[in-house]
């Protein structure tokens, strides 16, 4: 990735920073130039991550509570002097099976989906807003769809992390702040949960990579940093309040009720047909074919020029 002179000076706080995506985003924004303070809850992982990036501070804190967030906010900003980036990456997907939820697990899984950004955000509104800064929250394409046998507790977390980028980004935006969220896929890392069903079961997920991705492999951290430094980066100075989605293009148009069809008239032409037996079922899913008609419609060249409904 190229030094992006922008972004060289700049100060960044990244939570969860101690393996991952996060020890990933801390890493890349650190290569850029930045002055970076990394934060997890356990010190021993902290002061390993902090110590391959010379410079680098350690504010060890849980985010999922108000009191500490305010702290770590508190500790970078003394540390760094300000703070130009928040990126808010703790979370987890490890949770009981649909149909199994109970108070206390729902109370954990948003504490450290939601309320752990939430907290965050509001704690580094302030000093972000002095600097006219910006704020990356990592999440998941669980949030964007029924990704079956997800837990349901993650994937509503994530939902309205989605929803908090999207509502927080006009208030935080007349304070000059910018916000958006990095929805990433299936993504293998060390004590990943995609390292663990490797090692409990290659050939399910090798079976499910070749049938549902089309790139029939796993995403890195390094990928989802690349997109968060971006996004945290004056070059996309214009974008606030979106989700980015981080993925393969793990979609597949016959769940949501259509079917696809290659043309091989015209290379790279993409179309789509009802599926008759999804829409007697009443499966179909008429918001998620418009949606998909608008970027097939951006990748040709349309812009907006295909209606927002089904003629």
């Amino acid at each position: 990735m190229a030094i992006d002179p922008e972004l060289s000076g700049r100060t960044a706080l990244v939570t969860g920073a101690s393996r991952g995506i996060g020890r990933a985003i801390a890493g890349m924004l650190h290569d850029q130039g930045c002055r970076v303070a990394l934060n997890a809850r356990t010190p021993s992982d902290l002061a390993s991550a902090v110590g391959e990036l010379p410079g680098a501070c350690a504010v060890c804190g849980d985010v999922s509570n108000p009191g500490e967030a305010r702290r770590v906010v508190s500790g970078a900003v003394e540390a760094l002097g300000r703070l130009d980036i928040l990126v808010c990456n703790v979370g987890g997907g490890r949770s009981v099976a649909p149909g199994s939820e109970t108070y206390d697990e729902w109370q954990r899984v948003f504490a450290l989906n939601l309320w752990s950004s939430t907290n965050t955000v509001e704690a580094a509104r302030a000093p972000l807003a002095a600097s006219k800064g910006t704020i990356v929250c990592i999440s998941s394409i669980c949030g964007l769809e029924v990704v079956p046998g997800a837990p349901v507790t993650y994937s509503a977390a994530k939902a309205a992390l989605h929803a908090y980028v999207r509502g927080i980004s006009r208030p935080l935006g007349m304070q000059g702040v910018r916000i958006n969220a990095v929805a990433a896929g299936n993504i293998l890392f060390d004590g990943s949960v995609w390292a663990r069903k490797l090692r409990e079961d290659t050939a399910s997920v090798k079976a499910m990579l070749e049938h549902e991705v089309p790139l029939s492999r796993l995403g890195s951290a390094q990928e989802v940093a690349q997109l968060a430094v971006f996004l945290a980066s004056p070059r996309s100075g214009f974008a606030t309040g979106a989700v980015w989605v981080g993925d393969l293009a793990r979609f597949d148009p016959p769940r949501l009720g259509w079917r696809s069809r290659v043309s091989h008239d015209h290379a790279g032409q993409f179309e789509l047909e009802p599926d008759a037996r999804r829409f007697e079922t009443g499966t179909v899913d008429v918001a998620a074919y418009v949606g998909l008609r608008q970027a097939l419609a951006v990748h040709r060249g349309l812009g907006d020029l295909v209606p927002s409904r089904i003629a």
